[in-house]
């Protein structure tokens, strides 16, 4: 075995993969009720559409995917420091 110790625990691996699931397929049912309401154009016509849709398709699951990154991190980090 290996005498490397182990930044995060498994249950602590496992919590941050299910909240990270949870959270897009809760990104993506409020996806589909904007698209269906009409809030969403999926055939952008003008400038502000394409913005739009970057943002809401790219950019915010982007900026999630580093907060679960960060705070692995952070967790990580801080068990490191307090062995």
């Amino acid at each position: 075995m290996s005498s490397k110790q182990k930044l995060l625990t498994t249950s602590q691996s496992a919590s941050f993969l299910i909240a990270f699931v949870v959270i897009i397929s809760l990104w993506v049912q409020v996806l589909l009720k904007l698209t269906r309401e009409g809030v969403i154009a999926l055939q952008p016509i003008t400038l502000s559409d394409y913005i739009i849709i970057l943002g809401l398709f790219v950019a915010v699951p982007l900026v999630v995917i580093a907060i679960f990154v960060a705070f692995a991190a952070y967790v990580a980090l801080n068990r490191a420091k307090s062995q």
